[in-house]
């Protein structure tokens, strides 16, 4: 009991991945969580939307003399009726795309990004943009200066290539 009131004095930092199926969302999200001890890190199933599930975990990451809790959450591609309540609760926004799938690259712009305008997020949430399987260098179709240049269309600063 006494960890738990513990716990729960730590800020807490909700992030969200958004994109389409197949990207590498929950690929990003279980190494989150494999590369963890699993001292800190919970993971559950919270939904299960026409079979498709949004999962949530959760650990304690050391920043600066603080701890804070990073709770992070896998839409598995599903953007569903209760998504638009994360949006308000989403400190960060990651999308996500394949970058050897140009599709999924034009999706978020077409797709997850007008879902997310017309939801309202919060206006302090976090914007990022990450460019997944670049180690898959022989079927890239989306290259870095296309996510730069989305990232610049979505003003945030924050784009990275896995």
């Amino acid at each position: 009991e006494a960890a738990d009131q513990q716990e729960e004095r730590h800020p807490k930092f909700n992030f969200l991945l958004f994109g389409d199926s197949s990207v590498g969302k929950s690929s990003l999200f279980h190494r989150l969580i494999m590369d963890h001890s699993s001292k800190t890190l919970t993971t559950l199933t919270l939904a299960t939307i026409t079979a498709k599930s949004i999962s949530v975990s959760f650990r304690l990451v050391p920043v600066d003399d603080d701890i804070v809790k990073l709770i992070i959450w896998d839409t598995v591609g599903a953007y569903s009726i209760i998504m638009p309540a994360f949006l308000n609760i989403a400190d960060c926004i990651v999308f996500v795309c394949d970058v050897t799938n140009e599709e999924t690259f034009r999706s978020i712009e077409a797709h997850w990004l007008q879902k997310m305008l017309t939801q309202k997020c919060r206006p302090d949430t976090l914007i990022c943009l990450m460019g997944n399987k670049c180690d898959r260098s022989e079927s890239r179709v989306v290259n870095a200066a296309q996510l730069k240049g989305l990232a610049e269309r979505l003003h945030t600063p924050f784009w990275f290539e896995v």
